[in-house]
């Protein structure tokens, strides 16, 4: 009777044990603190159409937006670290720059002023 009673408590721990790892909770977190990405923010607080581009880490993707007077784009999905805000004038060679920190789920605004 003990032992099958043992038996029985065994049975019934490794049924919940077995059950209990196949039941995984759903992540709640929001996607940015999943893959561990925020936000950089672009405005045109100039009188000049502007090109922008951020670049993280020694990634070769450029991503150049053009912005009218007034205008601003965001820049999603941007991962955590690093990153560096790049802009200038439509017509110009010479690219000014920023150096910044983005961590997971924040915006980085920046604001373009020159000229």
């Amino acid at each position: 009777m003990k032992k099958r009673f043992s038996l029985s408590i065994a049975a019934v721990f490794t049924l919940l044990l077995l059950v209990t790892s196949f039941c995984e909770l759903p992540d709640t977190r929001p996607e940015c603190e999943k893959n561990n990405t925020g936000e950089v923010f672009v405005k045109n607080n100039s009188s000049y159409m502007i090109v922008v581009d951020v670049t993280w880490g020694f990634s070769d993707y450029n991503d150049e937006r053009r912005l009218g007077p007034g205008s601003a784009t965001t820049y999603e999905n941007v991962p955590a670290g690093s990153v560096t805000v790049w802009g200038r004038v439509f017509d110009e060679d010479y690219w000014s720059s920023d150096a910044a920190y983005v961590t997971s789920c924040e915006t980085y605004n920046f604001t373009w002023t020159k000229k």
